[in-house]
């Protein structure tokens, strides 16, 4: 198999990779965890991880007719990878294109569950940053590690399962006994609000996940809401957690918003960035 398309999502904390045949066959994924500073991202560190991503799939690197870089460190690389031929894609449209693959939409809010959080409009082909914030998977991993000394967001996941958040957040039950009409009983009245010392640790981690869950939803519904679009497709590595479904789901439901997570949404940034180019 030779002229692989290779596409590599550069972040601040991982490095993604996904490899097309020619005929836009998608080979492969990979997610690597650099553990270093995105400016220390180089030409050779690419390479290497590149040479590891083919191998794992019985390729080598003659094998890469191209290489297309996104995200942040993407500024960082200036010259080819392993002298293939090396190209960029600015990382908003690469984002908001692999959404619309992905999800099969048109039209749709695009929202990066990054180290922060990014939200794109994407409509056809045209894709427009409409927002950021700094609420993230480092914030995430940040409060965990602060309460629970854990930041693994695999493990927190698994802690997290068996938590119950009603033993840590108040909801409309607890400050209302009325139904109001525009909100359930459980939706959620305050973030922490019954926490105590004695408190377990799942019920913390369940309410540190939904805290920041529903923190990035709020921020795509509002969003939505100002260009007048409900679809809103989740990407980035925090979509794998088994609470993402939940927690979006349960804000989308609320406020008629419809909150997707395609297969391989991981990867979505590299995808597309790849797609772009086939």
């Amino acid at each position: 198999m030779e002229n692989l398309l290779v596409g590599v999502d550069i972040g601040s904390t991982n490095i993604k990779m996904v490899a097309f045949s020619n005929n836009k066959e998608m080979i492969g994924t990979q997610l690597f965890r650099t553990n270093t500073l995105v400016k220390q991202t180089t030409e050779e560190r690419i390479a290497q991880f590149a040479a590891m991503f083919l191998a794992k799939h019985g390729l080598e690197m003659d094998s890469v007719g191209r290489f297309v870089l996104t995200g942040v460190g993407a500024s960082f690389i200036e010259t080819d990878i392993a002298g293939i031929p090396t190209f960029k894609v600015d990382e908003l449209q690469a984002m908001g294109f692999g959404g619309l693959c992905l999800s099969g939409l048109q039209k749709a809010i695009v929202v990066s569950l990054g180290t922060g959080s990014a939200f794109v409009k994407a409509d056809g082909d045209s894709f427009v940053h409409i927002g950021g914030s700094g609420i993230g998977a480092a914030t995430l991993e940040g409060l965990s590690m602060l309460i629970l000394k854990q930041r693994d967001p695999d493990v927190l996941s698994d802690f997290a399962s068996s938590g119950n958040l009603a033993n840590v957040d108040l909801i409309m039950a607890d400050v209302s006994k009325d139904a109001l009409s525009f909100l359930p009983m459980d939706a959620t009245a305050a973030h922490f609000g019954k926490l105590s010392a004695e408190t377990p640790p799942q019920d913390i981690a369940r309410s540190i996940i939904n805290m920041v869950f529903q923190t990035i939803a709020l921020f795509a519904v509002f969003l939505g809401r100002s260009v007048g679009i409900t679809d809103i497709v989740l990407t980035g590595g925090l979509t794998t957690m088994e609470q993402a479904k939940k927690d979006f789901g349960a804000v989308g439901g609320l406020y008629g918003f419809n909150f997707v997570i395609p297969e391989h949404a991981v990867f979505a940034t590299a995808i597309g960035a790849c797609m772009s180019n086939l």
